[in-house]
């Protein structure tokens, strides 16, 4: 579509995670020097001159990078309130010394993968742990007043029989429910998760496709009903049924602009550029235009071979239908299903 350019963000502030869970091959990227909490207030100011509404920071272990809390106190003393959540797996030690600092900084938004709960279970150590904790830390920090939690549930074929009772236990903790498919990558290019040999036991069996495509259509019909403090549009719950668990959508707009923890441009979170490397984030508005970004993205996203990363699908899916409405899902769960209690 001509003349769209990107509205959200993806951003990195550290490149590493003490946790090993099966399905991610972000453990450690090697990246530049991290950029210091002025120089990402500069950043998060180009973007958002440049229109940007939301800013995802995905991590990788948001609580790992060095000066958190001064990067929060800062978002919050330059009008960056409701625009940005942060994603953290809650690790030890740093969590305990930074919890009562973030919230005495004013944190917006905080997230955290819960993909199971007590009595539900993986059987993968770091995803189970990891899972229970956050939630009960994601409770925490509702109990102290932060006004944007959410709880993001990757579906896989350890979880996707029992996603329900996961739903509604998140729900009744009054958190969010974010979801994403479990990826893994054709090419081999990228570099947030692996190929398909090396997800397989997480994978959805080709055999329980039909199984898969009824539970994700029967869980967003409950979306509908108002079941859940559900974020993501039921239609994506049903696209990932239709797929039966392989990932194969593809985004059409360059709707979200992600930037490496060196500052430098990415195509996407999941995935760096190749062929246009680097350009950082302080050329913006000067040396690189964000019609540049465009042009870069484009050409680079065309050779991709897709994912299901329900947070591009949901920018896309509100950009045709409302707009200004997306910008609310994404800034403060506003949602059209969910009636607060």
């Amino acid at each position: 579509m001509c003349g769209v350019t990107p509205r959200y963000a993806s951003i990195f502030l550290e490149r590493w995670c003490p946790r090993n869970c099966g399905y991610c091959a972000s453990k450690h990227v090697k990246v530049g020097r991290l950029l210091r909490p002025d120089e990402w207030l500069e950043a998060f100011g180009r973007l958002r001159d440049e229109g940007v509404r939301f800013f995802l920071v995905v991590g990788n272990d948001s609580l790992l990078y060095p000066w958190i809390v001064d990067l929060v106190r800062g978002l919050e003393e330059n009008g960056f309130h409701g625009m940005y959540a942060m994603y953290t797996t809650f690790p030890e030690p740093w969590y305990s010394r930074l919890r009562e600092k973030l919230v005495d900084a004013g944190i917006y938004s905080v997230s955290c993968g819960v993909d199971v709960v007590a009595g539900c279970l993986t059987g993968d150590s770091s995803i189970d742990e990891k899972s229970i904790y956050g939630l009960e830390q994601l409770v925490w920090f509702r109990e102290r007043g932060v006004p944007d939690l959410q709880a993001t549930v990757t579906i896989h074929g350890r979880n996707y029989k029992f996603l329900d009772r996961v739903f509604d236990v998140i729900t009744a903790n009054r958190i969010w429910i974010g979801t994403s498919m479990i990826e893994y990558s054709v090419d081999g290019l990228h570099d947030f998760f692996g190929t398909r040999e090396s997800l397989e036991s997480f994978l959805i069996p080709e055999r329980e496709g039909e199984e898969f495509r009824r539970k994700m259509y029967d869980l967003a019909g409950e979306v509908r009903k108002g079941r859940w403090m559900f974020q993501l549009p039921p239609e994506y719950l049903e696209l990932l049924g239709d797929m039966r668990g392989e990932p194969r959508w593809h985004c059409t707009l360059p709707l979200i602009v992600s930037i490496e923890a060196d500052g430098s441009f990415r195509l996407c979170a999941y995935r760096p550029f190749y062929e246009h490397r680097g350009h950082t984030v302080f050329e913006l508005g000067r040396e690189v235009s964000m019609s540049d970004y465009v042009v870069w993205y484009n050409e680079e996203s065309s050779k991709c071979p897709g994912c299901a990363w329900g947070y591009p699908y949901m920018a896309e899916h509100w950009y045709h239908r409302d707009v200004e409405f997306g910008d609310k899902v994404l800034q403060f769960h506003k949602s059209r299903y969910w009636v607060r209690k």
